[in-house]
């Protein structure tokens, strides 16, 4: 059984047949060697991970570039929740192990926590059981209705419609708070939301916004949505968290509380999949996404809510591309181009805009 590696750009000698493909925030190339396969050769593609596709998707078109037939491309591990099926619709696909991980990654920020925050837990226990309902409301929200809505969203439309919606939920916010607490919607708010949705929207389209006319729009859509409006009201209810109740304890209690929301949904989805396992290669990624992604993400999100209320944070929260595009950057070795640029500046400008417009309130 022969052997053919696909590299990055320039880790292969001789000549190669190069595949472009888009990440989230940029775009990287992969090659293959010209003379790997010979015409109608039966190849087997196989990867340790299949995540967004893109990896993958452009794996497949360099076979086939060089006339080989797929017969099979197999994974150690799949993300279904990014919906990396899409990429590659017209192979067979086969993985050991589907990782569904809304359940596992708040198993791992609950063991992670609680020892250092259940005393402050049940020393503010009385605040806890006085406001039951404000912990299941917010638990249900932030915690389980919005990790399952994406989980469902992710496999029924696009990573480019699910990049879209996605920035809407500031604005959503900026609704809310207008609704609720009256906060003012003045022209250089507006001003600077458009400023910022420009650069968001030219970094996702990569500078090529006739693509968004090219969007269909699916099902997953309106879960991605309704995923969007679920985590502004949740936002909102961090900033009105109890009187006397701690960050720490606000945290820990939500995140025990939506773990045992997400319970029937887990067990639900392992009495079809029945394939998960750890390995040395899921158990560094439910780790990563459980202490980082999760706990240290939350609690910061809920300390930047507090601090700068809801909708100044929910649109310093569009700098998110940015830094991803910087980390693709710095230990991905993604191309950053002149698109990551006037991107940085339309963010940057609208956030100013907007939050020096608060100050002087």
């Amino acid at each position: 059984i022969g052997f053919v590696p696909v590299r990055k750009k320039g880790k292969l000698p001789f000549k190669t047949i190069q595949e472009t493909y888009s990440l989230e925030y940029g775009e990287d190339t992969l090659e293959i060697h010209e003379d790997a396969f010979q015409k109608n050769e039966k190849v087997i593609i196989v990867d340790d991970l299949i995540a967004t596709g893109g990896t993958i998707g452009a794996t497949v078109k360099l076979v086939k570039k060089l006339g080989a037939d797929i017969m099979e491309c197999a994974f150690i591990v799949e993300l279904p929740d990014l919906n990396g099926r899409d990429q590659i619709q017209d192979c067979k696909i086969y993985s050991i192990i589907e990782f569904g991980g809304a359940f596992f990654r708040w198993l791992v920020a609950v063991t992670v926590f609680t020892p250092f925050a259940i005393k402050t837990l049940m020393y503010e226990w009385p605040i806890i059981k006085k406001n039951i309902a404000y912990f299941s409301i917010t638990s249900l929200l932030g915690i389980t209705t919005f990790n399952t809505l994406i989980y469902y969203a992710g496999h029924t439309t696009t990573a480019m419609n699910l990049s879209l919606i996605a920035i809407s939920f500031p604005i959503f916010i900026l609704l809310f708070s207008r609704i609720l607490y009256k906060e003012l919607l003045t022209v250089k708010k507006g001003v600077g939301v458009v400023l910022v949705l420009t650069g968001v929207v030219f970094l996702i389209t990569k500078g090529n916004i006739s693509t968004l006319l090219n969007i269909n729009f699916k099902i997953g859509d309106v879960w991605m949505l309704t995923a969007a409006i679920v985590f502004a009201v949740y936002s909102l209810f961090l900033k009105n968290k109890p009187q006397g109740l701690s960050v720490i304890t606000l945290q820990l209690a939500t995140m025990i509380l939506g773990l045992f929301f997400l319970s029937p949904f887990f067990l639900w989805e392992q009495s079809l999949v029945h394939n998960f396992f750890l390995n040395q290669t899921t158990a560094p990624a439910i780790l990563y996404v459980g202490i980082f992604a999760s706990l240290f993400a939350f609690i910061l999100w809920t300390n930047a809510i507090i601090i700068l209320g809801p909708s100044r944070a929910g649109m310093v929260y569009y700098t998110l591309p940015l830094f991803s595009g910087l980390a693709g950057y710095l230990f991905l070795h993604e191309s950053v181009g002149i698109i990551h640029f006037y991107s940085m500046v339309f963010i940057f400008s609208g956030i100013l805009i907007t939050n020096h417009e608060s100050k002087n309130k």
